[in-house]
């Protein structure tokens, strides 16, 4: 009669059919196992789903930002910095407004998605592109004008209120050869490198005053909750 066993689950010896332990660890060898023969992973118990899953044992999915609505509010909010950047033109310190626009995307976008929950960091990355794009919406059309107006009608207002500015600046400093020295920044290159300068430093701020503004709005939303 062929000898039937089966390995030991614990130190994989060789165990009779019938034996209640091993004789090389003495682990019990009687084990339960479900219906169909095979023994589930333990992680299975983690991972379980379906209608007769224990919703104790099932580990809760990350939630994370829904990035189409993210970015349409990021869109609509994104028009109030254009136009806040446009304004700060005639008047500087409306610049400061930028924040708001950050805050009314993340509250727009808190508004809309069906489980409100949004870390500030996050509402950071929200505010950060509500920046970009309301710059993008400003500086285009404002660097294609000024590119233009160098190129072919260098008298026009825009050129001639920068000039204004440079000219202002320039003459602010008492060192006579550093006003000698900058000179050239009253020249179509000097002015185009200038607006560029400009251009770059206005997307700094922008993107940092709106990522603080969607932080601060991430902040007060959890803090309502």
């Amino acid at each position: 009669m062929e000898h039937v066993g089966h390995p030991c689950h614990q130190c994989g010896t060789e165990v009779g059919e019938g034996s209640p332990f091993c004789r090389q660890c003495g682990a019990p060898q009687i084990r339960v196992s479900p219906g169909n023969g095979e023994e589930p992973p333990a992680n299975d118990l983690l991972t379980a789903k379906g209608p007769d899953a224990d919703p104790t044992l099932i580990q809760p999915a990350k939630i994370g930002i829904n990035r189409r609505i993210a970015r349409r509010q990021a869109a609509l909010a994104g028009i109030l910095v254009a136009v806040f950047l446009i304004l700060s033109y005639f008047l500087a310190p409306i610049f400061l407004f930028i924040p708001l626009a950050g805050l009314l995307a993340v509250q727009r976008y808190l508004g809309e998605v069906p489980r409100p929950k949004l870390s500030p960091g996050d509402g950071a990355g929200i505010g950060l592109l509500t920046g970009f794009l309301g710059f993008l919406m400003c500086d285009i059309p404002y660097v294609s004008i000024m590119s233009w107006c160098l190129a072919f009608h260098q008298d026009c207002a825009p050129v001639r209120h920068l000039r204004a500015q440079i000219d202002a600046a320039i003459h602010a400093n008492p060192n006579p050869q550093l006003q000698q020295a900058v000179q050239s920044w009253l020249t179509p290159t000097g002015v185009f490198f200038s607006v560029v300068f400009i251009s770059v430093v206005t997307l700094i701020l922008t993107l940092a005053l709106s990522a603080i503004g969607g932080a601060i709005g991430a902040n007060l939303a959890n803090r309502r909750r």
